[in-house]
């Protein structure tokens, strides 16, 4: 027999690659050091949302106004941010979306289930407000930018 999965997280196909390797270390670190099926990457996550955006805060992202049962942090540039939805009702809920890029183009999403293990979703969070500068060749930039 096969259960359902725990939780579950998709990444968008503008989502930058050092951003999606936040979340892929992150589980494979947790997988070498498992043994028989303890690894953290199948702990509950944590009540608290801080746990899950601790990085985006420390990095001086800011609560903005949002619709009710829902929280949203942007970056001091506008250019990413963070939206909670706090209506989940299962595990498989969408819960949490990292997004990156300016409003009126298709931005970069990443989604987490309710079920996703906090510390995971922070690895994928402090890969997106980390400010050390990325390598881009002119050819894998959009020319509208």
């Amino acid at each position: 027999a096969v259960s359902p999965p725990s939780w579950h997280a998709s990444f968008h196909h503008q989502m930058p690659p050092e951003i999606v390797a936040g979340l892929t270390t992150a589980l494979a670190r947790d997988w070498a050091e498992a043994d028989d099926g303890d690894g953290r990457f199948l702990h509950r996550p944590s009540m608290y949302l801080d746990n899950s955006i601790q990085p985006l805060t420390d990095a001086g992202w800011t609560r903005r106004a949002s619709k009710a049962n829902t929280i949203e942090f942007v970056a001091p540039d506008g250019q990413a941010g963070v939206f909670v939805n706090n209506r989940r009702n299962r595990d498989d809920d969408e819960a949490i979306v990292l997004w990156a890029g300016p409003p009126g183009y298709d931005r970069a999403k990443a989604y987490f289930s309710a079920g996703t293990p906090s510390h995971l979703i922070a690895a994928t969070a402090a890969a997106l407000s980390d400010p050390a500068p990325l390598t881009r060749e002119r050819h894998m930039i959009n020319r509208s930018v």
